[in-house]
């Protein structure tokens, strides 16, 4: 396992991680709203969007042929969604009887973890993250360049790793990994991280990694949206959002996975401030998002066509392509990009036996507009262009965001066999665009 290298402690002083959310949710439990029936369930989600409830996840579970979303409840809004659900035949089951309780238990299990010396044994914060890219370019200077993206609304910046036989290279055709859009979704960003490390240490042991190392520049940001994860880690567990401070509301953040600048507000996306889905004023209205942008299209000013981009999420295990704005599907690329998610996913499944699902997330689930990689596929033309919804599957015991720091390894070492077969699709498949 990996150890932390010297230069992590010079980070580690300046932050006592501490997983003790301020916010507590003592009355509040998941209910899980299920139905064999697209349209009445579509019609059900639509409906509840509008009481600003803490909608986990809405998602298919393709063994049991049925829809489901995971819902916080809290013990006053349990009549009003009762209705609800009943006026369109939906029923529930309870997944968590006592959200605080599956929050404590998660934090004792992480207080032992973090006091492990190898970084995959337990979530790390912002700070720690940040150090250990750090260190993977002292350890592989040869390898590894550390990039700086932007800073965040509360000014922390947003680092990325490049990592190539020729760091820094130009002309040379990209591939992005992008984690922790969500704040709460803490398993994606420990995924990219582990996904980095991964390609350094195996860069002179495996030739396939040596051969898309030097083939092709991957770029991977682990956090890519830092105030909004510190706040899940000190204050709210739960947060989902940035920590934008918005105008006329008391109400804070922007979904910054619904803030891209391509069919943005075409559905799928709030206009009030006070939900987990809040668009923003405009595209690009976030810096999380504009300074991702703006690096991207350096990039391809330097002739480093993005090729392959996946956002990395969490949970449901899904391998979704374009569109999320529209049910429509991608014209021109739909069959190599559903060729390359099959096997990817196979490769995934190879390693714990994790099925994932392939989709496209509009037509399978419900639309969301102003995605990540719809603007990557849409605006800058990268064919290759996913998101992927980490574990927990539809069918686990356990459910949500608190993922047990013992699974971050698995999820780790699944993954990165699925991203190999990733770039090698990419190698055998070359293409220069849509």
């Amino acid at each position: 396992m990996t150890k932390y290298f010297l230069l992590a402690f010079v980070f580690l002083y300046f932050i006592s991680l501490s997983y003790e959310s301020q916010v507590t949710f003592g009355d509040n439990k998941i209910l899980r709203f299920i139905s064999s029936d697209k349209d009445d369930f579509i019609r059900f989600v639509k409906d509840i969007d509008n009481f600003e409830l803490d909608i986990w996840v809405v998602s298919q579970d393709v063994e049991k042929g049925h829809f489901f979303s995971d819902i916080r409840v809290s013990s006053n809004q349990l009549s009003k969604l009762g209705k609800i659900s009943n006026m369109y035949n939906i029923q529930n089951i309870t997944k968590i009887e006592n959200l605080q309780e599956n929050i404590d238990r998660f934090n004792k299990l992480q207080d032992v973890a973090k006091e492990s010396e190898d970084f995959f044994d337990a979530y790390r914060n912002y700070n720690e993250t940040n150090a250990f890219l750090f260190a993977l370019e002292e350890k592989y200077p040869e390898l590894v360049s550390i990039i700086e993206i932007g800073e965040s609304y509360e000014g922390r910046m947003v680092y990325g790793i490049s990592i190539s036989n020729d760091p820094g290279a130009i002309n040379r055709q990209t591939i992005v990994y992008l984690g922790n859009q969500h704040a709460r979704e803490w398993i994606s960003c420990m995924t990219v991280s582990y996904l980095a490390q991964q390609f350094c240490e195996n860069y002179e042991k495996d030739p396939v990694v040596k051969q898309l190392l030097q083939t092709y520049q991957y770029v991977l940001i682990p956090i890519s949206n830092p105030d909004g994860y510190e706040y899940s880690i000190n204050t709210n567990r739960m947060w989902r959002k940035n920590r934008r401070e918005n105008e006329n509301s008391n109400c804070y953040g922007v979904d910054i996975n619904r803030n891209w600048d391509y069919e943005y507000n075409t559905g799928g996306s709030s206009s009030s401030p006070c939900s987990d889905t809040y668009r923003g004023v405009k595209a690009f209205s976030e810096p999380e998002t504009a300074n991702v942008a703006l690096w991207a299209n350096r990039e391809i000013g330097k002739g480093n066509q993005i090729i392959g981009y996946i956002d990395f999420h969490c949970y449901g295990q899904y391998f979704f392509n374009p569109w999320g704005w529209t049910t429509q599907q991608v014209p021109s690329f739909n069959q190599q990009q559903q060729a390359l998610a099959s096997q990817a996913v196979s490769s995934i499944y190879s390693v714990h036996q994790k099925t994932y699902t392939i989709g496209n997330s509009a037509k399978e689930l419900y639309v969301a507009s102003g995605g990540s990689d719809d603007w990557f596929y849409g605006s800058l033309h990268a064919p290759y262009s996913y998101t992927v919804e980490l574990r927990p599957g539809p069918n686990s015991v356990l459910i949500g965001f608190t993922l047990p720091p013992e699974e971050i390894i698995d999820v780790g070492e699944e993954i990165y066999q699925g991203m190999l077969t990733f770039g090698q699709y990419i190698l055998d498949n070359p293409v220069s665009g849509p």
